[in-house]
C-alpha cells in the first residue's frame, strides 16, 4: 500500500495522516472527511473529466498494490487547459448559485470544507480529488505528463515554484467497491452519485527524485552537459521507451514520438535547486544558466540515506505496520530495527529507477 506514497520530507507527516484517511474511504468507510486533519489542511474537491485522454487508455500501467496503482491518464484537468485552480468561489446554502461551476456544503464545525464541482453534462461526472491547500491558491498548477521516476510509467505532475506533487489513484477492491454518495447543496442542486469510488490524491514528492527519474539515463555518464542537453537526451531516452513498450502490446512497428513535456519541466526555474541536489556543477558561460551538470553518485546516495532516515522517524507508525511481516513474535531488537530500515528503504526505492538502486544498495 505504501509502493505509491513517497511524500515530500518535510511533510513526511502527511504519510500516516493521509492513509489512515485512505484506507477508512477505502476499504472500511467512505466518510471523506476523515482524509482532512488540522495538521494536513486538506480539502476535497470535485473536478469535472472532459476531453481526450492524453495517452492511450490501453497503455499498461504498472500497479503496485491492490489499492495504489501509477496514476491513470483520465486527463481530470481537461476543463481547465491541463491546470488546477486552487481560488475558487465560496458559497454558502444560501447564496449558491443555480448554474455555477463550484458550490461549498457548509460541514460540520472541526470538518473540512467540501467542495463540488457540478458537471455540465451527465456524461461527464466529477471525480473526487484531495490535495493539500496552497496547491494552486496563489496561481492555476500546471499539470505534466511525465514518466514516473521507477517505471518510467506517463503519470500526472503537478509542479509549482515550491512544491512537486504526483497525482496518486486509489481505487477500493472489487469486493469492497463503494460510491461516492453527494448531498445537493440546495434546492437548485440535485447532488450527485459517483459509481468510481476512486479517491484522486495530489501528494507532495520531492522533485529531486523527479528529476532523477528523467535522467537516469546519464546515470554514469562521466560528462558535464549543460541543461538543454540533458533535457534533450532525456526526452528521446523516455520517448523511445515508452513507444518500445506500445509497440510490444500492440505488436505494430515502434515509433519515436516526442516528449516535450520532459524538457519543459527540466528548464522550469524551481527545477534548479533540486538539480544541484543530486548533480555536481561547473561553471560555464556558454551555457544559459552558467552551469553545466553531471548526474553525481555521492550526492544521490546521501539524499536517499537521508530520505530512509527521515522516512523511519516522521512516519514510524506506518514503517512499524509494514515491518511485522518480516519477523517473528521472539525478533531481537537487531531484527526489529533491520526489518524497519528494510521497509523504509524500499519505500524510498519505490521512486529510484533501478540502475540507481543498484548503485546505492550496493
Amino acid at each position: 500500500m505504501m509502493g505509491r506514497l513517497l511524500h515530500y520530507a518535510a511533510d513526511a507527516l502527511m504519510v500516516s495522516t493521509i492513509l489512515a484517511g485512505i484506507k477508512q474511504t477505502s476499504g472500511i468507510t467512505p466518510d471523506i472527511t476523515q482524509v482532512s486533519e488540522p495538521n494536513v489542511r486538506q480539502a476535497v474537491h470535485y473536478y469535472l473529466s472532459a476531453g481526450e485522454y492524453i495517452f492511450d487508455k490501453a497503455l499498461a500501467f504498472a500497479q503496485s498494490s491492490s489499492h495504489f496503482r501509477p496514476a491513470e491518464p483520465i486527463n481530470p484537468l481537461s476543463l481547465f487547459n491541463k491546470e488546477v485552480h486552487g481560488g475558487l468561489r465560496q458559497y454558502s446554502h444560501n447564496d449558491a448559485p443555480s448554474s455555477g461551476r463550484a458550490e461549498v456544503r457548509v460541514p460540520p464545525p472541526g470538518k473540512a470544507p467540501l467542495f463540488v464541482m457540478a458537471p455540465a453534462a451527465p456524461a461527464r461526472p466529477p471525480i473526487a480529488l484531495a490535495y493539500p491547500a496552497d496547491v494552486g491558491a496563489a496561481a492555476p498548477t500546471r499539470l505534466y505528463v511525465l514518466p514516473h521516476p521507477r517505471s518510467g510509467v506517463p503519470t500526472y505532475f503537478a509542479v509549482q515554484d515550491d512544491a512537486t506533487y504526483e497525482l496518486l489513484v486509489v481505487r477500493p477492491e472489487q469486493r469492497v467497491a463503494r460510491s461516492w454518495m453527494l448531498a445537493p447543496c440546495g434546492a437548485s442542486s440535485p447532488g450527485h452519485v459517483l459509481r468510481d469510488g476512486a479517491l484522486h490524491v495530489l501528494s507532495p514528492m520531492d522533485p529531486a527524485l523527479l528529476l532523477l527519474g528523467l535522467l537516469a539515463s546519464a546515470w554514469g555518464e562521466r560528462r558535464f552537459c549543460p541543461r538543454d542537453d540533458l533535457a534533450e537526451a532525456a526526452a528521446e531516452h523516455h520517448a523511445a521507451s515508452r513507444a518500445a513498450r506500445m509497440a510490444a502490446r500492440t505488436g505494430a512497428a515502434p515509433s519515436a514520438p516526442a516528449w516535450p513535456e520532459i524538457a519543459s519541466v527540466l528548464a522550469l526555474p524551481a527545477m534548479q535547486e533540486p538539480l544541484t541536489r543530486i548533480c555536481a556543477t561547473q561553471a560555464e558561460p556558454s551555457a544559459l544558466d552558467g552551469l553545466v551538470y553531471r548526474l553525481d553518485e555521492a550526492r544521490v546516495c546521501a539524499l536517499l540515506d537521508r530520505k530512509v532516515e527521515r522516512v523511519l522517524q516522521d512516519a514510524a507508525d506506518v514503517i512499524d505496520a509494514q515491518s511485522q511481516r518480516h519477523y517473528g513474535a521472539h525478533a531481537s531488537d537487531a531484527d526489529v530495527a533491520a526489518a524497519r530500515r528494510r521497509v523504509a528503504t524500499d519505500l524510498v526505492a519505490s521512486y529510484v529507477p533501478l540502475a540507481v538502486e543498484a548503485v546505492w544498495r550496493s
